[in-house]
């Protein structure tokens, strides 16, 4: 199992110093990114030795019946995360999930429209972070 305080206490730390600007943007996205990777690997690792022990694909089968209308998005959600057996919050997951995202689309000159500024992506991640603390309180 994967230790998620660690994780979260990280996480946590990184925006802390986004939103008090001790790190630019640039800092910011980089060490977000890092520990988004280094959570996204352990999670595959788990997934694989769970995988070993299947005598059918379970995870595609939900995905399926997630599709098909069989079951909620919500459902879907719980079901998921308990099949692979980590324990874990979906408004923590789906924090980082969209903060990485933003970082994705991060560019201090913000060409395209689909790009975000250093003050966009500032407002976005305090939202964002305002909203996962509000939901875990």
């Amino acid at each position: 199992m994967i230790k998620l305080d660690l994780h979260i206490n990280k996480f946590n730390e990184i925006i802390t110093k986004f939103l008090s600007y001790e790190i630019t943007p640039d800092e910011f996205c980089d060490e977000f990114t890092k520990a988004w990777i280094v959570l996204r690997d352990e999670h595959l690792k788990i997934k694989e030795a769970i995988k070993e022990n299947w005598d059918r694909p379970y995870d595609q089968e939900l995905i399926f019946a997630k599709y098909q209308g069989k079951i909620t998005s919500e459902e879907f959600n719980v079901k998921y995360l308990a099949l692979w057996g980590i324990e874990e919050s979906i408004n923590f997951n789906n924090m980082i999930n969209s903060i990485h995202s933003l970082c994705s689309s991060y560019s201090k000159e913000s060409e395209y429209e689909w790009q975000v500024n250093e003050d966009n992506l500032r407002a976005q991640v305090t939202n964002i972070f305002q909203e996962y603390k509000s939901s875990t309180c």
